[in-house]
């Protein structure tokens, strides 16, 4: 309904009606203050940590997407440079998005928080009480075998100090909100003893959240298409605190067992990518490639170092042609680099296990390389996790 007002006054009913009383002004900048109830996130990127915010509400810089992992993101994210910016507006469907939280300490003495994040369907509203069914996963693994962990945090962040949640947030394969919509809200929710999950009963409680309480942080976010996977499955990628020390060399590979191999576009392709960089920076990926022959592989190398912990992404797309042999399945293999000292090496071939078969392998497919391909180097296998189709 447009509703269209006249100007001194509006006529109805055969009498003169007057428009509203004017009330006195109100000094907006003298309410102004610099939010100090502990660490807080920005509304948008003119707002430099003050309350009462002003619109935009809905922009928060400090819910950083990213297609692909970034780098020493604790420290890269938390420069004054990257304060100064803010990421894409865009998660894709189809491909993990790895979504990081950042706050600023806003009082005179250290801080810590847990953070946790929503991701929910579009509305010009969003009452609290909506956000439980819509928990975004970090890529930690919980200890016991239970569900994911949604929980991350940021320990004791120093005053005045920027900082990072310690963990990923990944939004494995987002599908559009069911009304249709093509967009999103991510909702951050700094959760400690100052600030409990919200009672909302009332539009002033709702007003006072989002104007007033810089440790709730929303960020509206458009959903980009992509080809979603027909088979997609996760799992972790650890190295245990109390593995020998020092930043080591693995292999990933992901083998075929079943899938009709693709073939002039036809058959089965995939990509393969994890959380977090490895020790050197670089990503551990497999951009979408075609699937190998039976019994083949498609691997990645990448260095890893105790304490280590991400979640790795295996998207299986189906292409036109045979779905896949019966029982089919894909196995991610992760194998270790067993000459890092001639003690090591020595011991592996001396309790036999070193994977001759699976060296020369690997050999063939990583040669040229580096100076270290002049000869195979031995590996030995750590377990192997993936997908059977029944």
């Amino acid at each position: 309904m447009l509703i269209v007002s006249k100007s001194p006054a509006a006529v109805g009913h055969g009498r003169l009606l007057r428009g509203p009383a004017a009330l006195p002004s109100i000094d907006v900048q003298s309410l102004a203050a610099t939010y100090s109830q502990g660490i807080y996130m920005r509304p948008n990127q003119s707002n430099e940590g003050t309350v009462p915010a002003g619109s935009p509400l809905s922009a928060c810089p400090d819910i950083w997407i990213a297609g692909m992992p970034v780098p020493n993101y604790q420290s890269a994210l938390a420069t004054a440079t990257s304060y100064a910016t803010q990421s894409a507006d865009n998660i894709t469907q189809g491909h993990p998005n790895y979504i990081y939280i950042r706050g600023k300490n806003g009082t005179a003495i250290p801080r810590t928080t847990k953070v946790q994040l929503y991701g929910v369907p579009c509305a010009a509203i969003q009452w609290p009480s909506n956000w439980a069914n819509f928990s975004i996963p970090t890529d930690q693994d919980h200890p016991d075998g239970t569900p994911p962990i949604y929980v991350s945090s940021m320990v004791n962040l120093g005053a005045g100090t920027i900082g990072v949640a310690a963990d990923t947030f990944v939004w494995a394969n987002p599908q559009p909100p069911t009304d249709g919509s093509s967009h999103y809200c991510l909702i951050t929710w700094l959760n400690n003893a100052n600030n409990p999950f919200p009672d909302v009963l009332t539009q002033l409680d709702m007003s006072a959240l989002i104007t007033n309480n810089l440790q709730f942080g929303w960020r509206n976010v458009s959903m980009q298409s992509a080809q979603s996977p027909t088979i997609q499955i996760s799992t972790q990628l650890i190295i245990p605190d109390d593995v020998s020390a020092g930043s080591r060399e693995y292999s990933l590979q992901v083998t075929n067992n079943g899938f009709a191999p693709n073939t002039d576009g036809r058959g089965w392709t995939f990509d393969l990518t994890c959380s977090r960089t490895d020790a050197k920076g670089k990503s551990i990926s497999i951009v979408n490639t075609a699937m190998p022959d039976q019994g083949h592989f498609v691997g990645v190398r990448c260095w890893l170092e105790p304490g280590y912990s991400a979640t790795l992404t295996l998207n299986l797309y189906r292409n036109s042609g045979p779905v896949s042999l019966p029982g089919a399945s894909m196995d991610i293999t992760p194998a270790y680099y067993s000459d890092g000292t001639k003690a090591e090496l020595e011991e592996a071939l001396q309790r036999g296990l070193v994977d001759f078969a699976l060296s020369h392998a690997l050999h063939s497919a990583y040669r040229g390389g580096t100076t270290a391909d002049i000869r195979p180097r031995p590996v030995v296998l750590l377990g192997a996790d993936g997908l059977r189709i029944k």
